[in-house]
């Protein structure tokens, strides 16, 4: 068809020169004859097959009268104003048009009014009837557009020359470079949405479109391209990588990727500067980080550019917590091994010959001090009626005390210097029983001589030996079986603490820095800073093979 001549009612129109790509065909474009008639060569060769020169009759103007689009309480006939409307009414906009847009045999109304009043602009002396036919078949009708990126793409079509707003917000390269630099680390927050939507896809390229921000053209294909290559480095690595860089990798590292290929010197500034903040380990430091750099050796490209700031600053943090934890390490081994030797040292005293004596003492004092209450307290009840009964139930108290003198002795040389019984303490009050025990023991000592007097005057002297030597039998083994109190609660309690602080030998640590003491603070401070001396600290161990030199 090229060439092919257009008539109308005996007069050329134009010549066909091209059949429009985006019509199948179906529709064909032509230079109007005035554009040959203009051209002099054209003329005169023309002049040749005619007897007449050609002559030229001015068709009279048509005035176009488009269907004006109401959106937001006013009428819109030209495409500068709808975008306008669009802009200040983004929300609006986008649910009238293209949140419910119906099916292709039963459209909304929104979406049919929208598409009949863009089809209108079909004339191609004045309207970019290619733009449009790609805006409505390749953009606006695509099911894999948001809502959103449909109505940016439309107002990208409007008024390519204005600002590039994306819901409600006029978006620049310096909001974008903020956006990936600051939203990938927010959770909410302009910058944080913003960064959420440029991780969905199709942003960019719909940005591109407009005047102001064609130099974005060819930004997301760099993008998604440097994060393939940089999920490709991760994977390559896998669960060997420390999990806060697995997890950074995934997600907010894509930021600083963007941010890399953003064209923008203000942009290059600010990870110029972050990399001049961030000082990386040195080589041989951190293994992952070394073989990682060793893989992506340019430093300018967009991966480069993220370990020099974000992954450096990861193998930093991962450097600085192996030399923690040594020093932890050796502040736990020299806290156990201090803590250890104190109980060594405990109980050494507490076991020694003088402790073990001191103890047997306490005891004869203890049970001493009850047998002279017992045989006072039948004094008193016997003394005057029955001075013979008085003085055999005086001798029965002395051997019963004698019996548990000898019952209790092997605990009591067991416990040592822990045996503390309340010498001074009636019925072994402080920290011994409750009030409930004292009175028992009270109430005992009171009844004790009158029992013991009745079973003396009832029973003959045969009797009476085989009792006294029953009870103190089933007293000594009584007091062997521990029926009496241990009086070693400051020792249980010592003990206990031990236990616990053998699983736990920062534990005494803590608690001498709380302590109201002053100088247990200080020596539990001095404790603590001992395993950090400098010279100890200049090289960590080995550690999964790897030097660690700092």
């Amino acid at each position: 068809m090229s060439g092919a001549a257009l008539f109308a009612r005996g007069h050329v129109l134009g010549v066909v020169v091209a059949a429009s790509r985006n019509w199948g065909h179906r529709r064909l474009e032509a230079a109007k004859s005035r554009m040959l008639l203009d051209d002099p060569q054209f003329v005169e060769a023309l002049s040749q097959y005619i007897s007449t020169a050609p002559t030229m009759i001015e068709l009279p103007a048509v005035t176009r009268h488009r269907t004006q689009l109401a959106l937001g309480g006013a009428l819109h006939s030209t495409p500068e104003q709808l975008a306008e409307t669009v802009r200040a009414e983004w929300s609006m906009a986008r649910g009238r048009f293209f949140e419910t847009m119906g099916t292709a045999e039963r459209p909304s109304e929104g979406w049919a009014n929208l598409l009949a009043w863009i089809r209108e602009f079909d004339d191609p002396a004045i309207d970019d009837v290619e733009s449009r036919l790609e805006l409505v078949d390749r953009w606006l009708t695509s099911p894999d557009l948001s809502p959103d990126l449909k109505l940016l793409r439309l107002l990208s079509w409007l008024d390519p020359q204005g600002p590039a707003v994306w819901c409600g917000t006029t978006l620049t390269i310096e909001s974008l470079a903020e956006a990936c630099l600051a939203g990938r680390v927010e959770e909410e927050g302009p910058a944080a949405r913003l960064y959420r939507d440029l991780c969905a896809g199709g942003l960019l390229d719909a940005l591109a479109e407009f005047a102001e921000l064609r130099t974005l053209r060819g930004t997301q294909r760099d993008w998604d391209t440097a994060w393939s290559t940089w999920c490709e480095l991760v994977a390559e690595f896998g669960t060997r990588l420390p999990i806060e860089v697995r997890e950074w990798a995934s997600g907010p590292s894509r930021g600083m990727l963007l941010a890399a290929v953003l064209p923008d010197a203000v942009t290059q500034r600010v990870i110029h500067a972050v990399a001049e903040r961030v000082t990386p380990p040195a080589t041989g430091a951190v293994w992952w980080y070394d073989e990682m750099t060793a893989r992506n050796s340019d430093p300018d490209s967009p991966v480069g550019k993220l370990l020099r700031t974000d992954i450096a600053g990861f193998a930093t943090a991962d450097l600085v917590r192996e030399r923690e934890q040594w020093l932890t390490n050796g502040v736990t081994r020299a806290a156990a091994e201090r803590y250890d030797r104190e109980w060594a040292a405990y109980e050494v005293g507490r076991r020694s010959l003088a402790a073990r004596l001191g103890a047997a003492l306490r005891a004869a004092v203890w049970i001493a001090e009850w047998a002279a209450a017992l045989i006072g307290l039948t004094w008193l009840v016997w003394g005057l009626p029955e001075p013979a009964i008085a003085r055999e139930t005086s001798w029965q108290f002395a051997l019963f005390a004698l019996a548990a003198f000898a019952g209790r002795l092997p605990g009591v040389v067991r416990l040592g210097a822990a045996y503390r019984p309340p010498l001074l303490t009636w019925a072994g009050g402080g920290r011994g029983p409750d009030a409930r025990a004292v009175l028992a023991r009270t109430v005992g000592v009171l009844v004790a001589p009158v029992v013991v007097g009745v079973l003396v005057h009832d029973l003959g002297s045969v009797l009476t030996t085989v009792y006294v030597a029953l009870a103190m039998i089933c007293v000594f083994r009584f007091t062997r079986r521990g029926g009496m109190h241990d009086w070693d609660e400051e020792h249980q309690e010592r003990l206990r603490e031990y236990e616990t602080g053998k699983n736990s030998p920062l534990t005494p640590l803590v608690q001498g820095v709380r302590s109201r003491s002053p100088r247990d603070r200080a020596e539990a401070y001095r404790a603590l800073l001992d395993p950090h001396d400098p010279d100890r600290a200049r090289r960590l161990p080995p550690g999964d093979g790897r030097n660690r030199d700092l």
